[in-house]
């Protein structure tokens, strides 16, 4: 698991260690739109052009979409606007 911390926001971005390894598989090109990612999401977890809450079983989630791949997020304590998130898995669209 990684923890990362954002500079502006002092908020706190969780990795679980499955994304962990798909990261660390990735391309240079797809590192570089992942980190990318990571830092819109440290300046705002849950609000974006390309950022959607999940529906359903999953209503607690919420989708970030990168090209043909998903980051699937969890506000940590449950909360709506600014907070800590965990990155709970990453998708590969088809």
């Amino acid at each position: 698991m990684i923890q990362l911390y954002t500079k502006k926001a002092n908020r706190e971005i969780v990795i679980v260690k499955p994304v962990e390894k798909v990261y660390d598989k990735s391309g240079k090109d797809m590192k570089e739109r992942l980190d990318e990612c990571l830092s819109e999401l440290g300046k705002s977890p849950l609000r974006g052009a390309d950022i959607r809450p999940l529906t359903g079983q999953l209503r607690s989630l919420y989708r970030h979409r990168i090209g043909d791949r998903m980051v699937i997020s969890r506000p940590i304590d449950g909360c709506r606007d600014y907070c800590d998130i965990t990155i709970e898995g990453m998708l590969i669209r088809r």
